[in-house]
């Protein structure tokens, strides 16, 4: 259940970043957006008919691929057509995604931390050495709203340009020294603002939310709480 929850979590505030991107596109790139916020409506009906972790990770997996197909309708530096590389990211979208998921993990970790449950024991990705599968699995409801959108605001802005981007052979892209000021600075700057938590029916800093969602998780898993519900955002 806690695997369907955040699943449901990250596929509905997708569909959230998808929608507002159409808000603010016009003809061919609204029509790709909304078309694939209609998808995501209908796999979020899926996951909770989802029978095993297969079957939801089937979904999750369907949902992805189209979210980032529809990337370049939100980011106009994204390749057309985009494909979601990590080890190495081979493009400047894929890096910069790649260094705020980084981020975002570095931050969900500690909020399990500090709360007393073990980042390597989750439920969605798989338990092996080193891996902080319970931390994975947190975070995949922030990503749209707190990575993804922040990737694509300093891409489309122009806060971050080619002199930010180091090409290396494989191809791979990295971020370089000037680049990581950037978006450290953009990172902090993001966890300064508020969201609306509707579970405590008022607005939190961007920086408390693994926080909060943690010690939502730990409280359901010690039977305080009859369920573990994911942070989503209208």
């Amino acid at each position: 259940v806690i695997a369907q929850r955040v699943i449901a979590g990250k596929i509905h505030n997708a569909r959230q970043v998808l929608l507002r991107a159409a808000r603010d596109a016009t003809a061919a790139k609204q029509s790709i957006l909304r078309a694939t916020a209609e998808r995501h409506a209908d796999l979020l009906q899926k996951v909770g008919e989802a029978a095993n972790l297969e079957s939801l990770l089937g979904i999750e997996g369907m949902t992805a691929r189209d979210y980032f197909t529809a990337f370049p309708a939100m980011c106009t530096r994204s390749p057309d057509p985009f494909q979601r590389t990590r080890r190495p990211p081979a493009d400047q979208a894929n890096c910069l995604l790649s260094f705020l998921y980084g981020m975002l993990r570095v931050a969900v970790h500690g909020a399990l931390a500090q709360v007393g449950l073990d980042s390597y024991i989750g439920y969605l990705h798989g338990i092996r050495p080193g891996k902080p599968a319970l931390a994975l699995d947190l975070m995949e409801e922030f990503r749209p709203l707190l990575a993804d959108r922040l990737a694509i605001t300093l891409l489309n802005r122009g806060e971050l340009h080619d002199r930010d981007f180091q090409h290396l052979p494989g191809p791979a892209v990295r971020l370089t020294d000037d680049g990581r000021r950037t978006v450290l600075n953009a990172w902090q700057r993001s966890r300064e603002r508020t969201w609306p938590h509707r579970q405590l029916g008022r607005d939190v800093p961007a920086s408390l939310l693994p926080l909060i969602q943690a010690r939502l998780l730990a409280r359901h898993l010690r039977a305080d709480l009859n369920e573990y519900l994911p942070w989503t955002v209208n």
